[in-house]
């Protein structure tokens, strides 16, 4: 997973911009992993929904099929884009 799969889940919750937050400051969760291995390849990414992208499963959508644990979880930073936030990236 990387800022193009973070652009879209934040895409999907209603936020314009998204970024992958580093690993080292998401404490590993202890809930149900719904989705495996998630991978969303174009940029700029036009997709509105994270089960538009590839991931496990995706021919037999499965939500909670996958075969990690929580000490992979990920986090993403959601914001609405604005002239600043567009011309410093």
């Amino acid at each position: 997973m990387d800022d193009r799969a973070a652009e879209v889940i934040c895409r999907q919750m209603g936020f314009t911009v998204g970024r992958l937050l580093e690993l080292s400051i998401v404490a590993d969760g202890t809930s149900q992993i719904w989705m495996d291995n998630l991978n969303c390849a174009d940029w700029p990414s036009t997709k509105n929904h994270v089960e538009q992208c590839q991931h496990n499963d995706k021919d037999d959508w499965q939500w909670g099929t996958n075969d990690c644990d929580n000490s992979q979880d990920v986090g993403v930073g959601c914001d609405a884009a604005d002239s600043t936030s567009i011309a410093g990236a």
